[in-house]
């Protein structure tokens, strides 16, 4: 004769008897009760997460191209962390958290009206005081010259006659906002 094990409950760990078959907590409200909650938990962040994926995929180019800026701006940010302003040479001040936007820009020296191909080129693109960038119209002078300083000029060069018409589709920003996002996650664990 064949005995068998009796089953242990799923949330309190006690053995119980079952009544159906596939039972796999007890009779105990309180394991009832903690089921159910996880049960509607579980389902809650299913739907969270469907919502969040639909709205994903109803976002419109502008949006996913704010997305994918802003992660790129942050890589860049943190990349040139430490470094003066590609500019002027005066150090940023990076510790003042007040500074409406960032403690900096991340300037393009190439703007993105003009080189739209260039929007999301690390070589077009550096920590900038937010005086240069803004009161300054982006310093472009001297962002040259910081510029040859920092890359070369070979590769200044190479972004001077780069004007490749670029248009990015919905799934292209997504991928770019995604590889910004990990490069500044891989960037600020060392």
């Amino acid at each position: 004769m064949k005995t068998t094990k009796q089953p242990k409950c799923r949330v309190c760990k006690q053995p119980f008897t079952r009544f159906r078959p596939m039972q796999s907590i007890c009779q105990d409200t309180q394991c009832i009760i903690t089921t159910v909650e996880r049960a509607k938990a579980k389902r809650e962040r299913l739907d969270r997460a469907e919502t969040k994926q639909k709205l994903s995929d109803m976002a419109t180019k502008p949006e996913l191209t704010k997305l994918a800026q802003k992660a790129f701006n942050d890589y860049i940010r943190a990349r040139d962390y430490g470094k003066p302003c590609i500019c002027c040479g005066n150090p940023i001040a990076w510790s003042d958290k007040k500074s409406t936007g960032g403690v900096c820009d991340a300037g393009h020296w190439l703007s993105i009206g003009a080189r739209v191909n260039l929007r999301f080129n690390e070589d077009n693109c550096h920590a900038q005081r937010k005086y240069c960038n803004n009161q300054l119209s982006g310093n472009a002078a001297n962002y040259r010259i910081g510029l040859v300083e920092r890359i070369g000029l070979e590769r200044v060069e190479a972004l001077e006659s780069d004007h490749e018409l670029k248009h990015w589709s919905k799934d292209e920003l997504r991928e770019i906002a995604a590889t910004y996002k990990a490069k500044l996650k891989t960037l600020t664990k060392e």
